[in-house]
């Protein structure tokens, strides 16, 4: 076996063996929801912040939901600011310091992109005229 054909075996085996790890180190940790503590303090709307994934440890501390009175529409841009910051207000009244995006299936009927300053995610809606459908959340460790 030539040097490049032994060098190049060798870096294909250890790109195999971290692809491999990523995907076992992945599987090993689950988003775990552990039971809430109580009450929360609330907080601040500008400390609550968005998760498009459920993160490795947290409390569930109640649905959000945002209606088109609330500001659950879109502007030419595609963008539900309003609606974002009023999920972030209702979130952070409970004493979220997170907001799940994020509904359990069958809550909702369909997912809408929308962006929130020009960031976009996939939000869980319901009904007519559409509901956004959020969590509050108190996360332990990311």
């Amino acid at each position: 076996m030539n040097r490049i054909s032994r060098f190049a075996s060798c870096a294909f085996g250890f790109s195999c063996a971290l692809a491999l790890l990523a995907v076992l180190g992945g599987c090993a940790s689950k988003p775990e929801i552990v039971p809430s503590k109580g009450p929360r303090q609330p907080t601040l709307a500008s400390q609550v912040k968005i998760y498009e994934e459920q993160p490795q440890k947290y409390e569930l501390l109640g649905s959000v939901m945002v209606t088109r009175e609330e500001g659950a529409k879109w502007d030419e841009r595609s963008n539900a600011n309003a609606a974002f910051d009023n999920a972030l207000a209702k979130a952070a009244a409970v004493g979220a310091n997170g907001l799940l995006i994020g509904a359990n299936p069958g809550e909702y009927d369909a997912r809408v992109t929308v962006g929130y300053h020009g960031k976009f995610y996939q939000v869980p809606v319901r009904g007519r005229p559409p509901v956004g459908m959020f969590q509050a959340i108190y996360v332990l460790k990311e």
